[in-house]
Order: C-alpha cells, then sequence, then structure tokens
C-alpha cells in the first residue's frame, strides 16, 4: 500500500544540492533502494495470498510485513524527509502511511480478515515497477508503471471499497462504526490520494515547457 505512490518523483537535479524543501537526489535515491528490498517481499507475499487463498499463514504474515515496512517508512521518512522532493509530497506520503497502519491494523488483530491485505497490497506491484525503472529505465516498464497505476490505483481501489463494504457488513460491522471506518473509510482516503498525485503528474506533464529543437 505504498504509495508508488509515489508517483513521478522528481528529485533535485544538482547531485546532493540541497532544493528549498531540502530533498536531495542521493536521500531518494537511498529511500528507492529501501523500497526495492522492502517492496518485493510484498509483492511475493501478495501473489502467494492469491495463489493460495486458503493458507491462512500467509495471509498473517504478509499483514504483519506490511504493517512493519508501513512503519518503518514512517520513521524512515521523518528522520529523512530529503528523500521526498517537497513538503506536499511528504506530507501526502505521510497522510498515506497513517491511513494505512489504521487500514492494516484491522486484519493484524483480527486474522479471520487477514486475506482482505492482499486486496490492498496489490498495488505494490505498480510501486515496485516504478522502482525498478528508475535504475533501468525502460520504456516497457514506463508503460507497465502507467497501466498498472490506473487499473489498480484508479480503477481497483474504488471497486476495493465495494469489496470492504460487503466482507465487513457480512462480517458484523454497521455503517460508519469504528471497524466499517477502519476498513472501508480508509480506503477512500487512499483512492483520495491516488486521484490527487495522478492530477499531480498530469498537471505536471501539461505544465512541462516543450523541448526546443535543434
Amino acid at each position: 500500500m505504498s504509495s508508488g505512490k509515489k508517483g513521478a518523483r522528481a528529485a533535485p537535479k544538482e547531485t546532493g544540492k540541497p532544493s528549498t524543501w531540502g530533498g536531495t537526489k542521493e536521500a531518494a535515491v537511498t529511500h528507492d533502494r529501501f523500497n526495492l528490498y522492502a517492496v518485493t517481499p510484498l509483492v511475493i507475499l501478495t501473489l502467494a495470498s492469491y495463489a493460495v487463498p486458503s493458507s491462512q499463514l500467509t495471509h498473517t504474515v504478509l499483514s504483519y510485513a506490511t504493517m512493519t515496512y508501513v512503519l518503518f517508512d514512517i520513521l524512515y521518512n521523518l528522520a529523512v524527509p530529503q528523500c521526498q522532493p517537497n513538503l506536499m509530497r511528504w506530507a501526502t506520503i505521510m497522510l498515506h502511511h497513517v491511513v494505512t497502519v489504521w487500514l492494516v491494523l484491522h486484519p493484524c488483530l483480527h486474522l479471520e480478515n487477514a486475506d482482505m491485505t492482499a486486496g490492498a497490497t496489490i498495488v505494490e506491484i505498480n510501486t515496485l515497477i516504478l522502482t525498478v525503472n528508475r535504475n533501468l529505465k525502460w520504456k516497457s516498464l514506463t508503460y507497465a508503471f502507467y497501466f498498472t497505476w490506473v487499473t489498480m490505483r484508479l480503477i481497483w481501489y474504488p471497486y476495493l471499497t465495494y469489496v470492504h463494504h460487503i466482507r465487513m457488513t457480512t462480517w458484523g460491522a454497521s455503517v460508519f462504526d469504528y471497524y466499517y471506518n477502519q476498513t472501508i473509510l480508509t480506503v477512500v482516503v487512499l483512492c483520495a490520494l491516488n486521484w490527487l498525485w495522478t492530477y499531480e503528474v498530469v498537471s505536471g506533464l501539461l505544465l512541462k515547457p516543450p523541448k526546443e529543437k535543434k
């Protein structure tokens, strides 16, 4: 449930030179390296959770691994805010992570619902593609990133609110009670952040001055 979320982050061009916010290329690269090693196991566990839906152990490990990753990334962003390009991105990443912690807390405490975690962490495929492509810069991975961004973050996540609504009301939660808000309202907030980051990227591309012809 990371922000792959971090969308099309643009680190300052000057190596090591801080911007007004203080973001540096080295901090961003280090954070990408951390994500590469941390997100890859989450993707593997997510795929395993879908491949073997009867495996309670896999669902549980994925839930606790996701919680561990998000908590660690919160601490990382607090300690090294320069890994984000600007204050707005840092603030929305922190909001995303806090909301995600509350969301994942439910399957961690109610293991009968641990299989719900994979529905949210499937977007880590998008995050992993983005992170890998920052090093490889393959056009095919760029297309894969945008495809998974749209299908997973802009289409799947809104649908996930409906999936969670059915699951939680069947489980016994009432609309807008604690457990309902924990598992549905949180996904609504994550959907809003996905659309905010989409707007940020699209508006940046539209406002980008065209390259001068030589």
